[in-house]
């Protein structure tokens, strides 16, 4: 029997404006045996500049089996810190498979120049908050009756 496992991880980057990184990881979590993590692009990835750029990783895709197949509905949201009004929330059902398909996620999350609106209250105190929750099956034995 499967049941639905869902967790969630609020990755949190201070001092963004000064960040130098190109990529920029939150801890691993663990959702139904799986680790995953936030992977985010300060500048945009793959030569679209302007704008910000995350993902949600399955980080264990070197190591599953060949053939595997991790289907997860997963959601990734940029939090407004001054009023909640403001956040940007993505979602999706998908398959994480093969060595090829091992992100979801989007190059054009929101632009800098959103994330720049002090309106917005994308970026306090020069603090970031992206949001990721993952659910994906997890398989379990019923007990004999």
């Amino acid at each position: 029997m499967k049941t639905m496992e869902t967790k969630e991880l609020t990755l949190k980057v201070k001092n963004f404006s000064r960040r130098k990184e190109t990529e920029i990881y939150s801890d691993i979590f663990l959702a139904a045996g799986h680790r995953w993590r936030i992977k985010v692009y300060p500048n945009g990835k793959r030569r679209i500049p302007g704008f910000l750029a995350a993902y949600v990783q399955f980080v264990d895709w070197k190591t599953e089996p060949w053939g595997w197949n991790v289907p997860a509905i997963i959601s990734l949201t940029l939090l407004d810190q001054l009023n909640g009004t403001s956040s940007v929330r993505k979602c999706s059902a998908t398959n994480f498979h093969g060595k090829s398909y091992t992100c979801w996620g989007f190059h054009r999350f929101v632009s800098r120049a959103d994330l720049g609106d002090p309106q917005k209250g994308f970026l306090l105190d020069d603090t970031l908050l992206i949001k990721a929750v993952v659910s994906t099956a997890v398989e379990t034995i019923e007990a004999p009756r």
